[in-house]
């Protein structure tokens, strides 16, 4: 994930992830920092909600295609 702000890792966050303009947010109740290499961090997500799951899975692999193709 890439974002402007000033974490630190072992930080505990609250997202909400916005896979595109037409989709709804998915919510993570509890993701923590594991890597920072400005401006990209490493996440680990602790507790999100079971119906979730899913799309939760198909935004990372988004981004890890992203992040491939570059």
């Amino acid at each position: 994930m890439e974002t402007d702000t000033k974490l630190s890792s072992g930080q505990v966050l609250q997202l909400q992830l916005k896979p595109s303009e037409r989709d709804p947010p998915v919510a993570v109740d509890a993701a923590v920092v594991r890597g920072i290499r400005s401006p990209v961090v490493g996440l680990q997500f602790l507790r999100f909600r079971m119906e979730e799951r899913e799309r939760l899975s198909q935004f990372v692999r988004g981004l890890l295609a992203t992040q491939q193709q570059q």
